[in-house]
């Protein structure tokens, strides 16, 4: 934690960010390119089934209530 913190402090990060950083390193994750997660995003949405809600839909669920 020590340490941590002394390379929050010297990097000027948010023990958030710093949290965030050492996750990301631990699992190596790398940064890529806007482009390509874009393309994959694209390729994910196209393989899930979408199912369209209606304001009728949405109405009779209102009315209904909660179980």
């Amino acid at each position: 934690m020590a340490r941590s913190n002394s390379a929050r402090k010297l990097h000027k990060r948010s023990l958030n960010q710093e949290a965030i950083l050492c996750l990301d390193m631990a699992l190596g994750r790398r940064s890529q390119d806007p482009q390509t997660l874009l393309e994959g995003i694209r390729e994910l949405r196209a393989r899930i089934p979408v199912k369209r809600v209606s304001l009728d839909w949405i109405d009779k669920a209102k009315r209904q209530g909660r179980p």
